[in-house]
């Protein structure tokens, strides 16, 4: 299967900001470990990746060394969630698959996208999201191209929860997961807390 990666890193960022600095902070740029977030992510992409796709909104030119910096249709507005990233990135994608993560896990479990790939394969899907035994993971998936004009159906007409849009259109992959594989960093204190639990 022949695949892209599209990294989510088009949000606010809103946790993250500090309410005493005017600068504003890049939640795909903050450093763990003396190496940014987006940077992570990429690492644990597989080498078989064809293009890097990030969903961004700010920081372009910095985010143009990691990857294809796709920003979200004009015609969703600003800031339209997720579901408008991977829209506006299905849409130039030159690959059938899209594999999309978020920017905000940086050491995810290296089989998650070999368990999507036999899943839509078993399946027919031509959508599925992970599932773990702690919770749903909706933006681990793995997406075809063909799936555009549906999400972008969806976030023309308001649709913004990644999960309720989910469930209408695809099916989840359950894996079991220990306590710290899906480790999300959305604030300081997160970050904080990955400098221990994740090695350099």
């Amino acid at each position: 299967m022949k695949f892209s990666a599209l990294i989510l890193a088009g949000g606010r960022s809103s946790r993250m900001q500090d309410p005493n600095m005017v600068e504003f902070i890049e939640k795909g740029l903050v450093k763990l470990h003396d190496k940014p977030l987006v940077s992570w992510v990429i690492s644990a992409l597989p080498t078989n990746t064809e293009q890097i796709y990030i969903s961004a909104n700010t920081s372009h030119n910095i985010y143009s060394r990691y990857g294809r910096v796709v920003p979200d249709d004009v015609r969703y507005g600003e800031y339209s969630g997720p579901l408008a990233g991977i829209a506006s990135a299905l849409k130039v994608c030159d690959s059938d698959w899209l594999y999309v993560v978020p920017v905000d896990v940086p050491r995810p479990p290296s089989h998650i996208l070999q368990g999507l790939q036999e899943y839509v394969n078993d399946s027919g899907s031509h959508l599925a999201y992970i599932d773990t035994t702690l919770g749903l993971q909706p933006l681990f998936m793995l997406i075809h191209k063909n799936m555009y004009k549906y999400i972008d159906e969806s976030v023309i007409g308001g649709t913004k929860r990644v999960r309720k849009w989910l469930m209408r259109y695809g099916k989840p992959h359950s894996i079991n997961v220990k306590e710290d594989d899906f480790f999300n960093i959305n604030t300081p204190a997160d970050l904080e807390r990955a400098h221990s639990i994740i090695s350099a």
